[in-house]
């Protein structure tokens, strides 16, 4: 940790499939073995500074609740993550644009 060198894997992610394409995960109980689960979620917090506070909303949670349909317990972000297309999912056929 910081893992600095991930942040531009992270920003080529984020041009070609969009925020709301993307999920955190942990690798939890695995990234034990490298790191705490804070430190694996600081990293996008603190240390990835390209996002925006959409971008978080939608790589944190947002796409999760969209993609799985969790109900009306938080929306998901409503800007347009940052990033050169729109790669909105449609509901009619999940996990094709």
């Amino acid at each position: 940790y910081p893992w600095r060198d991930q942040i531009e894997v992270l920003r080529e992610v984020l041009v070609l499939f969009g925020a709301s394409r993307i999920m955190w995960g942990s690798d939890w109980p695995l990234c034990r073995e490298h790191t705490t689960y804070g430190r694996a979620l600081a990293f996008l917090r603190h240390e990835a500074t390209q996002l925006s506070r959409d971008d978080l909303g939608w790589i944190l949670g947002g796409t999760a609740k969209r993609l799985w349909q969790f109900g009306e317990q938080s929306p998901v972000p409503t800007t347009q993550p940052s990033g050169q297309r729109d790669h909105s999912v449609s509901s009619s056929s999940p996990g094709r644009d």
